[in-house]
C-alpha cells in the first residue's frame, strides 16, 4: 500500500506550484496589452526581428493554445471571456450569471487559471516568460 503523502512523486508530468499559478494569472492579466502591442507592431510594420516582439507573439499565442486545451467547457468559455476577450471579474459575473453562481464562476475562473498554469509547466514555458 502507498501512502497518500508519496502519490505525488509517481505524478507522470511536472506538476504546477502556487509560483507557477500567480506568474499565470499575471500573464492572463496581461494578456490584451500583449494583444494590442503585437496588433501594433504588425499594424505599423515594425521590426520583425525585435526579440521584444518575437517574445510577446510567443506569449500571445502560447495563452492562447493552452486556454484552448481546457478540457472543461464552462471553464474555457468564461476564461476565454475574462482574460482573451479582456473583460473584468464584474463583467464576467454579469454575463455568466443566469446560468451559475458568483462563486461558481470563480472557481471555473480559478481552475482554468490552474489549468493554463499546468499547461505551461508541462511544456516549460515559464523560464521563457521571465522577461515578461
Amino acid at each position: 500500500m502507498v501512502a497518500e503523502s508519496d502519490v505525488d512523486q509517481f505524478s507522470l508530468f511536472p506538476e504546477a506550484n502556487a509560483a507557477d499559478i500567480v506568474r499565470t494569472r499575471y500573464l492572463l492579466s496581461r494578456y490584451m496589452k500583449l494583444k494590442a502591442d503585437v496588433e501594433g507592431f504588425e499594424t505599423n510594420n515594425l521590426s520583425e526581428g525585435s526579440e521584444i516582439l518575437k517574445e510577446a507573439i510567443k506569449v500571445k499565442s502560447n495563452i492562447e493554445k493552452a486556454a484552448d486545451l481546457i478540457i472543461d467547457n464552462d471553464t474555457r468559455r468564461i476564461i476565454d471571456f475574462r482574460f482573451l476577450k479582456g473583460n473584468n471579474r464584474k463583467t464576467t459575473i454579469l454575463r455568466f450569471k443566469s446560468i451559475m453562481s458568483e462563486s461558481t464562476i470563480d472557481r471555473y475562473i480559478e481552475k482554468g487559471i490552474e489549468s493554463i498554469a499546468q499547461t505551461f509547466k508541462l511544456w516549460d514555458e515559464f523560464e521563457s516568460y521571465k522577461s515578461c
